[in-house]
C-alpha cells in the first residue's frame, strides 16, 4: 500500500473519531440542558404554576396549547398523579431533520399515586431547550 493511501485512510479514521468525539460532547451537554429544562418543568408542574411552563414553551407549543388547555390538562394529571416525587432520565435523543433539531428526553418517574414514564420533546435549534411536547404514561391515569 502507497504511503499517501495509508495517510488518507489515517486521516479519515482521525476525522470519524473527532467527530464521534465531538458528537458525544455535544450529546452531553444537550443531556444536562435537558436534564434542566425538565428540572424546571417538574419544579413549575408541583408548584401549579402553568403559566410559567407555557412561557418557557417555544412557539410551536404556544400554538398547540394555548394556556387555558394547559392549566386543564395539568390540573388534571396533577389530580390523578399527585405532585412528582423523583425522576430520573431513562434516555435522551437528539436528531436533526432538514435543519430542525429536537431533543427528546425520557424520565422513569415516581409521583405520589405511582410509577410513570415521562417523554419530553424540546425544540434545540437554539441550543436551549424549549417544550415543544410532554408526553406522560401511567396506570394511574387509566380511566376506572
Amino acid at each position: 500500500m502507497k504511503k499517501s493511501t495509508v495517510l488518507l485512510i489515517v486521516l479519515a479514521v482521525s476525522a470519524a473519531g473527532f467527530g464521534a468525539w465531538k458528537m458525544a460532547g455535544s450529546l452531553r451537554q444537550a443531556g444536562a440542558l435537558g436534564d434542566a429544562a425538565v428540572g424546571e418543568f417538574h419544579e413549575r408542574f408541583n408548584a401549579a404554576d402553568d403559566a410559567a411552563i407555557f412561557e418557557n414553551g417555544s412557539g410551536r407549543f404556544k400554538t398547540a396549547v394555548p394556556l387555558d388547555k394547559l392549566r386543564e390538562l395539568n390540573t388534571h394529571l396533577r389530580a390523578r398523579l399527585g405532585h412528582l416525587k423523583s425522576a430520573e432520565r431513562s434516555g435522551i435523543h437528539l436528531n436533526t431533520r432538514n435543519g430542525d433539531t429536537t431533543l427528546e428526553v425520557n424520565y422513569a418517574a415516581s409521583f405520589e399515586s405511582g410509577p410513570a414514564r415521562e417523554t419530553f420533546l424540546f425544540d434545540y435549534n437554539t441550543g436551549v431547550p424549549a417544550l415543544l411536547q410532554f408526553l406522560i404514561e401511567s396506570k394511574a391515569l387509566e380511566e376506572k
